[in-house]
């Protein structure tokens, strides 16, 4: 076993999916492709950790080295634990492992405790997210990280979580953070990994064979598929949305993972559409209902929409609390005249707005939206649900600009409700956002997001909170300002895009 990779929680997870994955996460030959949104939460978590440890230097922290290997880490963390006197009531970021069983952790936190003269410690995570779902991950790591624990002979009293405090706003005398004990719920999977841990040992380890491949629903997003499951195919039942794990069994056991050789009869209505699109090579339209859906847009003029919005884990502005949502921008594209004309080229005025941060622009955001909206009765048009929600959040939060929010939300259309309803296309490979659904329609659109500066939503936020912040320069914040501009108007220019795009597939001999 010297030498080879330890057993990790993150190998662990793996198992409960597939046990092929896991082998290979062990090996080293999972490289982790990390997306916008997985900046985003690491930008989060962090910036919580951060805020945590001030908490506790005040009550006696000694952090180990983050820049540490992790031979000194573990050495470091065993050093501490194993003294009998020590000033450290809390020990941060330590490391944890057993060679007898060759598992390996991080403890966010570890606190002293001591019951008449004997030394115990309790293990912490931190978790920067919503309590019940913080619960369930922690319950998790923390049953792990005890049957590390007590590999090493370490006297583990109970475990911990803390998390955000729900009730905490910016600048109020609520406290940012909350300590949960979860010693009991822990306890049960504290039993459970002890058993699953010598499975995954004997599973993965140096001398295993690789585990046999199984086709899963988790297959679509593995980073293994193509060299796995998916290999050799070029259109895969993984296309298809929605598809079950029961289905799965039934196509492997009867038919062919390939999606050009499957058969309708264990698929949904709305999955053999997208199977009658893959094998046509071309859209499959309900005109009538397309039609229909269209005609009863009211309009014009038109109104195209599109909000950005974060919800942070420490809010930034007044009388926000953690996770609550929080527009940052508007970009809103009118048109004038019906979609499509040939006769005459379509003049778009545009209309936006960039928070600047302050409660007092967000207020503003809410009233230049309602001013340019109430000018007539023209169909709002937009893309997902999002927007209803947050106007309706909004209601709630400017009750003055209630009635012309209102009149905003009743007239506001759902264009990927329309798709979803009348048109599939062999390109959609079973999703339906935006950004997948118009380069498949309108090829002009291909590659234009990834020719951004800002290219997705998380980018957008993670570029609004360095604008905000007092550490970015003038000429930078006004660059930030700009590039968030162009890609939210490129939002609800698509929309006009994408609305003339279904009015023409709705009218195919025009």
């Amino acid at each position: 076993m010297a030498g080879f990779p330890e057993l990790t929680l993150r190998v662990l997870k793996d198992a409960q999916v597939c046990w092929r994955k896991a082998w290979h996460r062990r090996r080293g030959k999972i490289t982790r492709n990390v997306q916008s949104a997985d900046k985003l939460q690491e930008h989060y978590s962090t910036n919580f950790r951060n805020r945590v440890y001030k908490i506790y230097e005040e009550k006696g922290l000694h952090m180990i080295d983050p820049d540490s290997t992790k031979e000194d880490s573990i050495s470091q963390t065993l050093n501490i634990l194993n003294k009998r006197e020590s000033p450290a009531r809390f020990v941060a970021n330590g490391m944890l492992k057993s060679d007898n069983f060759h598992y390996l952790g991080v403890c966010d936190l570890m606190e002293r405790v001591e019951d008449e003269g004997e030394v115990k410690w309790r293990i912490g995570v931190f978790r920067a997210g919503k309590i019940k779902e913080n619960k369930i991950r922690s319950e998790m790591r923390l049953g792990y990280l005890w049957v590390i624990a007590e590999a090493m002979g370490i006297n583990v009293d109970g475990v911990f979580m803390v998390s955000v405090n729900p009730n905490y706003t910016l600048n109020s005398k609520e406290e940012l953070t909350e300590r949960v004990d979860v010693s009991t719920e822990s306890l049960g999977k504290r039993r459970k990994f002890a058993i699953e841990l010598r499975e995954a040992q004997n599973k993965t380890g140096p001398d295993t064979p690789i585990p046999e491949a199984k086709a899963i629903p988790h297959c679509k997003k593995c980073e293994l598929f193509e060299e796995c499951v998916g290999k050799g195919l070029e259109r895969s039942v993984w296309d298809l949305p929605r598809i079950s794990g029961r289905q799965l069994e039934l196509i492997v056991e009867e038919e062919d993972l390939d999606l050009l050789k499957v058969s309708p009869r264990h698929l949904t209505p709305f999955q053999t559409k997208h199977l009658q699109a893959v094998k046509e090579k071309k859209p499959v339209v309900d005109i009538l209902k397309l039609s229909s859906d269209l005609k009863n847009i009211a309009g014009p003029p038109y109104y195209y929409l599109d909000f950005e919005h974060m919800q942070t884990v420490i809010p930034n502005f007044d009388g926000h609390k953690p996770f609550e949502q929080i527009i940052t921008q508007f970009s809103l594209h009118i048109s004038k005249a019906h979609l499509p004309n040939d006769n005459c080229p379509i003049t778009l005025s545009h209309s936006q707005y960039l928070s600047d941060g302050s409660h007092g622009s967000l207020q503003t955001l809410v009233q230049k939206l309602v001013e340019v909206c109430d000018k007539s009765d023209g169909a709002v048009i937009v893309y997902s649900s999002s927007e209803s929600t947050q106007i309706r959040r909004l209601i709630e939060r400017y009750p003055h600009l209630g009635e012309g929010l209102t009149r905003l939300l009743e007239r506001i259309v759902d264009l990927q409700k329309i798709l979803k309803n009348s048109v599939v296309h062999p390109e959609f490979r079973g999703r339906g956002s935006l950004k997948v659904v118009l380069p498949a329609l309108i090829p002009e659109y291909q590659g234009r997001y990834e020719s951004l500066a800002i290219s997705d939503g998380a980018q957008a936020v993670l570029a609004f909170e360095k604008m905000l912040s007092e550490e970015t320069g003038i000429d930078e914040k006004d660059r930030l300002g700009k590039d968030l501009i162009e890609y939210c108007a490129l939002d609800t220019k698509a929309l006009v895009a994408l609305h003339s795009r279904l009015i023409q597939l709705a009218n195919p001999d025009t």
